[in-house]
């Protein structure tokens, strides 16, 4: 199975408020997510939150790619 996507490293940051895509692994499992990221650092180095079209929303730092 080849990727589909071009993934940035979690030290690049994503834009805010434009639809993204995650390789979201908690636990060692792989999922990729469709997000958005939601809000702004406070400092450069911290963890993002990303709004899941559930409701859910994750914080931490993601390989990332656009849809």
């Amino acid at each position: 199975m080849t990727d589909q996507y071009e993934w940035n490293p979690p030290e690049r940051l994503p834009p805010v408020g434009c639809p993204l895509v995650i390789r979201y692994t908690p636990g060692g499992e792989g999922a990729v997510m469709l997000v958005e990221r939601i809000s702004h650092l406070m400092h450069r180095d911290g963890d993002m939150d990303y709004l899941v079209s559930t409701g859910q929303v994750l914080t931490g730092r993601f390989f990332w790619s656009y849809p």
